[in-house]
């Protein structure tokens, strides 16, 4: 015989239905990127925009998370914080960063060192920049600068922006390099929000269980 159960689920019935519906939803399914790569010159322009299913705190702390960027942002190989100075509020920091724009054989190895200013938990903003001794053949971006804004939608939703300006070193393949970065760039902020979602998923599921 079946027990029958209260037509008025407890605490605990209610917490599972929550668990059960977070793992069904889909993470990144809230999320739809809207991204355009256009050039300007020899020059990219970036533009990324989404409404995220993430409180701020946690969209802000996955995007500034550099060491592991590699874990779960395609053609990410390294990012490696070399200095750090200032407060919990502004601080600046020294980036070295490594990858490739890859599409089948064709490889563009990336390596780059950015000056980022953090504002937390609203802006980061990202120059290129060559330390001392460092030899300048070594990078192969010419120059770059990027911003990100984390705005507040509501409780749970934060609109994250990426805007940027970068010029390789060589010029790519006229059609296919072309593709290959809108490829690379879509592909990555996709994988970032991503993971932001992910992350929060699991932070809600981490404080409906206490």
């Amino acid at each position: 015989v079946m027990p029958r159960m209260s037509a008025f689920p407890g605490p605990m019935h209610r917490r599972f239905a929550f668990w059960l519906i977070a793992l069904l939803v889909p993470v990144g399914a809230v999320a739809q990127p809207r991204i355009e790569v256009a050039r300007d010159g020899a020059a990219y322009v970036v533009r990324a925009e989404v409404d995220l299913a993430a409180d701020r705190r946690t969209a802000w702390y996955t995007i500034t998370d550099y060491e592991h960027l590699p874990q779960f942002v395609p053609g990410i190989q390294s990012a490696q914080v070399l200095a750090r100075s200032g407060g919990s509020g502004t601080e600046r920091l020294l980036i070295e960063q490594t990858g490739e724009f890859r599409f089948f054989w064709f490889a563009q190895p990336v390596r780059v060192w950015l000056d980022v200013k953090h504002e937390a938990p609203v802006r980061v903003e990202a120059r290129s920049v060559l330390p001392s001794g460092v030899d300048r053949s070594r990078s192969t971006v010419r120059e770059y600068e990027g911003r990100y804004r984390l705005t507040v939608i509501d409780a749970s939703r934060t609109r994250l922006v990426y805007e940027a300006r970068f010029e390789p070193s060589q010029a790519l393949l006229p059609v296919l390099g072309d593709y290959v970065v809108r490829r690379t760039i879509s592909g990555q902020f996709r994988a970032l929000t991503d993971e932001v979602e992910r992350r929060a998923a699991e932070r809600r599921l981490e404080q409906a269980a206490r």
